[in-house]
């Protein structure tokens, strides 16, 4: 039982690390911190084209971009791969 999870866990690090290759998560700071970076979306979709979720983070920065936080403007930004604090 011990070997099988071992080998399910290793597997699942193993994808993981292969399926970030087209993750993309957009990101943004606070109107209290310009430096903070805080989470908005993950853009991981697999069923789509390669530059799909790119696009699609992409379009989001700039719809995010257009509206304000407490009356501030917030900064939003993409990167590629899964989200990190």
């Amino acid at each position: 039982m011990k070997k099988i999870l071992k080998l399910l866990l290793t597997l699942n690090i193993i994808s993981c690390s292969f399926s970030n290759k087209n993750i993309y998560t957009l990101y943004r700071n606070s109107p209290v911190g310009i430096d903070m970076r805080i989470h908005v979306a993950t853009f991981d979709s697999k069923e789509k084209p390669d530059d799909y979720n790119f696009k699609m983070c992409n379009l989001g920065q700039e719809l995010f971009q257009n509206h304000t936080i407490a009356g501030k403007n917030v900064k939003y930004w993409c990167e590629k791969g899964r989200y990190k604090k």
